[in-house]
């Protein structure tokens, strides 16, 4: 049996329910169809785009900061380019952001990690990153990327030991910044890790203090490539069956291309 205060409750929700039913469909206010096609616009500037979803307050909140600091007349008439944006980047808030790593190593214990490399053109190069702890109340280290260093004709240990103290550990303004090195990070390259002429060995006689060891990213890489050759090829091939299947077409052309060139050789 229903209370006369639950009857009550339920005709006045069926009455609100049927008010609601009965009462036209407003029309959007030009206010509202503004707010809708701004979104819209924004979601297609990101989709043709192909930015992360991660950026859109981000860019949003940065979008309004140019509008309150800026004239609109300013923001309308501004133009750059990539090449223009490149030496902004490179040589000005670069340069700025790496003389403040420095200015941390000079005051801190750091360990590099190094590793040589290549871009798609072919071009080869070798880079040092850093770490160590930003402040002593941190939990952990920070990594910093610092120098990269465009290798030509040679990449022997001796090389890359003259372009890293030049480059980093004899720094002009700080000077006595080795001082604080106190780890060296490398694959087990023999340019890296050989035991005369390698680029640690030659370290850890100048800084005989510092520890020396091999990145593990690299040891991983080189356990799981023994790894893979003990599986049957039944296996294998119904992996990558797999992953064709769920990542489309696209994924099965850079396949059937890298086993193409593999085969080529």
């Amino acid at each position: 049996m229903e209370t006369e205060e639950e009857t009550e409750s339920s005709e006045k929700d069926n009455k609100t329910k049927n008010q609601d039913e009965e009462m036209p469909a407003q029309p959007i206010s030009k206010e509202n169809g503004d707010k809708v096609k701004l979104l819209f616009h924004y979601a297609k500037f990101f989709l043709e785009n192909r930015l992360p979803f991660s950026f859109i307050t981000n860019l949003l909140e940065f979008v309004k900061d140019l509008i309150k600091t800026y004239p609109l007349s300013l923001i309308q008439e501004f133009s750059t380019s990539r090449t223009t944006l490149t030496d902004v980047t490179g040589k000005c808030i670069g340069e700025c952001i790496r003389e403040q790593i420095f200015e941390d190593l000079n005051r801190n214990f750091f360990s590099i990690s190094v590793d040589g490399g290549s871009d798609k053109f072919g071009a080869a190069f070798f880079t040092v990153c850093v770490r160590y702890f930003e402040d002593e109340m941190f939990d952990y280290p920070a990594t910093k990327f610092i120098a990269m260093f465009p290798v030509q004709d040679s990449s022997t240990g001796e090389v890359l030991y003259e372009k890293l103290k030049k480059g980093l550990l004899e720094h002009p303004k700080f000077p006595n910044i080795a001082k604080n090195l106190i780890g060296i990070t490398s694959d087990q390259g023999s340019n890296m890790s050989g035991s005369e002429q390698g680029l640690c060995s030659r370290l850890l006689r100048d800084y005989p203090y510092a520890v020396s060891i091999n990145d593990f990213s690299h040891l991983y890489h080189l356990i799981f490539k023994h790894a893979l050759k003990s599986f049957p090829g039944e296996v294998l091939s119904l992996v990558i069956k797999t992953f064709v299947a769920i990542l489309g077409g696209q994924f099965k052309e850079k396949i059937s291309f890298c086993r193409f060139k593999k085969n080529s050789r």
